[in-house]
């Protein structure tokens, strides 16, 4: 059992400081070589924190650990909209802007309900992961032409941004490049290393504890590697940008579905059960659904209806535990 913990333990803070220095280190090199801090945020940041889900689940995809592959994806979606977003909210009520209502959060419901449609055959093909990573190009290129192209060029021609960032500022040579490099180098090994470590400590204890891969894949591995998320969500709450942390959640859902599950399917085909698709796929649709009736309604997320969100997680859990 010590050695099941040590390998949770170990795999949890190595993935967490693993995403730490990718994304440090990812928007200091983009910074450096003159990339608008937008398009930093949009991507690379944003994506970063859901580099130790991508991890995993590749991982667990490789070693034909299917169900934790999807269950991690699942359950970091539940964890974001039910937890994070719960939590954040009860610390300040939630702006939600019209980009998220009209395009953002639909989409993702559409992605959603597509995984749980491939799903239903109880693998995921190579053809499937492609078309998944096909939707996310579709998704990337949105983003660069709504909210850098529109905006963002805008903002940075009319004036130079202080301290340093953004294209205005002229790269300092080789010199400049040399430790942003380092950090996403060392932050890609630990990712790995991490991940390797979770993978197979999750493994253990679901044999030790006689529970499904499946329900170690939602729960134990779902919320460590949603950690990152967590982490920026309650901070961007204190610090009144609670904005940021539905935005971030949006996002880092539609990063879980396309590319995460994408690129494992499209690399290690891998097959799941029944359980995890009858049972945690369409909660997910619910807590997914649940986010957009919510926004839709009042364009804000209150503390009750963040309090909702957490009671639902909870429930989620026992039945889980239960007939999952």
């Amino acid at each position: 059992m010590i050695t099941v913990f040590l390998l949770l333990g170990a795999g949890l803070l190595l993935l967490l400081a693993g995403a730490e220095w990718l994304v440090r280190g990812s928007s200091r090199l983009a910074v450096a070589m003159g990339i608008s801090p937008l398009v930093i945020g949009l991507t690379i940041v944003a994506f970063g924190t859901s580099a130790p889900e991508l991890a995993t689940s590749v991982f667990a995809a490789y070693h034909g650990r299917g169900d934790i592959a999807l269950g991690n994806v699942v359950g970091s979606n539940i964890a974001n909209i039910g937890l994070v977003l719960g939590l954040a909210g009860l610390l300040r009520p939630i702006i939600v802007q019209d980009s998220l209502n009209d395009r953002l959060i639909p989409f993702l419901l559409i992605i959603s309900v597509i995984l749980w449609f491939f799903g239903r055959s109880l693998d995921f093909s190579r053809v499937e992961g492609l078309v998944f990573l096909g939707l996310f190009a579709g998704y990337i290129w949105y983003c660069l032409q709504a909210l850098v192209w529109r905006t963002g060029k805008k903002k940075v021609s009319r004036r130079r941004p202080a301290g340093g960032e953004g294209p205005a500022t002229v790269p300092g040579g080789s010199s400049s490049l040399y430790k942003p490099a380092l950090l996403v180098i060392a932050g890609l090994a630990m990712l790995g290393a991490g991940a390797e470590f979770l993978v197979r400590g999750a493994v253990q204890f679901a044999q030790l504890v006689g529970v499904s891969e499946a329900v170690v894949g939602v729960t134990v591995v779902a919320l460590g590697t949603s950690l990152p998320e967590l982490a920026a969500a309650v901070v961007a709450a204190a610090r009144k940008m609670p904005s940021l942390a539905l935005g971030n959640i949006v996002g880092s859902n539609i990063f879980n579905i396309l590319a995460i599950t994408g690129f494992s399917a499209a690399v290690f085909p891998f097959a799941v059960s029944s359980p995890l698709v009858a049972f945690s796929v369409p909660a997910m649709l619910v807590f997914t659904v649940l986010l957009m009736i919510i926004c839709y309604t009042r364009k804000a997320v209150s503390r009750g209806e963040a309090g909702l969100a957490l009671l639902l997680t909870i429930l989620y859990v026992v039945l889980l535990l239960r007939y999952g």
